[in-house]
């Protein structure tokens, strides 16, 4: 318009940032791949593509895409010359397919549907290749300015915040150390939740000679008493049970561990019984273990 009444200036400045924002947003750009031999696609929707340039396009994509890197450059120049938005907004009103800006047209011509999903395929990966390569050259020069100020901007405010940048290092270490000390409180009571059992034959050598130093004989004596009437009364092992847990604390448990030489691990429960060969242990752990689950 070249009347000024009509539009004020901040509202043309609005409608041209809000134009080349959405110039730039390329993520947000729609990708419409349209098949020349279907039914679906007359001769009045694309006008602008005569033979001379459907040739063209032809010889570009079957003959040099897998010899040089410069075609997906030639493809994409020769799409954005020849056609405009108006004319891709047109077809995709034809095709009845929704517009939305900015799409980008890629026609190709096959017969089959397999050959048709193939296409799109190899055709997606030339197109990715080259908007990476086109943004590559386009960003590298405009991308060095930008570095350069946002590093000269950076070391202004590091020099004049330095003290507040060493005074929160400082508050982080602490901050470290006050985590690290509740995990390890944290790892203590886990470990109080998880018992290790521990189980003891008392016929053997080792716990005679080295182990035996708390128990008197009467005791020695009642535990074996109970041992050997457990499986006429389950309630002979809760008496075990408990009488080991009352005449025993974890010194002493750690003490036993350590006359067998086996690795301490509080809270340990010591679990005492008799038997006479390796059949017997056994039978007794799958004995136990049922009661203590």
């Amino acid at each position: 318009r070249t009347d000024y009444n009509f539009v004020s200036l901040n509202e043309f400045k609005y409608v041209c940032e809000s134009f080349l924002k959405k110039l730039r947003r390329k993520t947000r750009s729609c990708y419409v791949f349209i098949n020349i031999n279907s039914m679906e696609f007359p001769k009045r929707i694309f006008p602008s593509l005569m033979e001379a340039d459907f040739h063209n396009f032809h010889y570009y994509y079957y003959n040099e895409r897998n010899e040089s890197e410069l075609v997906p450059y030639k493809l994409n120049g020769y799409i954005q010359n020849n056609l405009n938005q108006t004319n891709i907004a047109r077809i995709c009103s034809g095709l009845k397919i929704k517009y939305r800006f900015p799409t980008f047209l890629f026609v190709y011509q096959t017969h089959d549907r397999k050959t048709e999903k193939n296409l799109i395929k190899k055709y997606k990966i030339i197109v990715q290749r080259a908007f990476w390569c086109l943004n590559k050259y386009n960003s590298s020069k405009k991308n060095r300015k930008i570095i350069e100020n946002y590093k000269l901007k950076i070391v202004k405010i590091y020099i004049r915040y330095y003290n507040i940048f060493i005074f929160l290092f400082i508050i982080n270490i602490l901050l470290l150390i006050d985590g690290y000390k509740y995990e390890c409180k944290r790892f203590f009571r886990k470990r109080r939740k998880r018992p290790c059992l521990l189980y003891v034959n008392i016929n053997l050598p080792e716990f005679k000679n080295k182990v035996m130093t708390r128990f008197n004989r009467y005791d020695y004596h009642n535990l074996q008493f109970l041992y050997q009437q457990r499986f006429r009364n389950p309630r002979n092992v809760v008496k075990m049970r408990e009488y080991v847990e009352n005449n025993l604390n974890q010194k002493d448990i750690s003490r036993v561990c350590s006359g067998l030489k086996i690795k301490y691990r509080f809270p340990t429960k010591l679990i005492l019984f008799q038997a006479n060969g390796k059949k017997a242990e056994r039978q007794f752990y799958k004995f136990y273990k049922k009661i203590i689950n």
